[in-house]
């Protein structure tokens, strides 16, 4: 994914583009681990209304991230942005599941925050 870098006083900023290919629901890797925040650009056009957020520990199997309720998910809508949820900052490795496969290539902009 194409990055890039910023640094001020109080904090590392680094902003990528992940994809969600033609025909797919699931996003590139986004690595997270030495972030404690962070949020995600939905494009417009975008396929469907609602994006679920996928955690691992080892960038190769991942998993729902889930609160209470079950597992986290934000209704979204095109040209809309989100922050990822306070319990992803424990995972190194996110990615982002879209709720409907998506009817061309998509590229979401992701902010993260140290």
């Amino acid at each position: 994914p194409k990055e890039e870098e910023q640094m001020s006083s109080r904090a590392y900023y680094v902003q990528r583009y992940v994809e969600i290919a033609d025909g797919e629901t699931e996003s590139q890797i986004i690595p997270f681990g030495d972030y404690r925040s962070g949020g995600y650009f939905i494009p417009d056009p975008f396929t469907g209304t609602t994006m679920h957020l996928q955690v691992s520990l080892d960038g190769e199997n991942f998993f729902p991230l889930c609160n209470d309720s079950g597992p986290v998910a934000a209704t979204i809508g095109p040209g809309s942005a989100f922050p990822f949820p306070s319990g992803a900052a424990g995972f190194p490795f996110l990615r982002l599941s879209a709720g409907s496969s998506q009817q061309a290539l998509r590229s979401i902009g992701v902010a993260t925050k140290s």
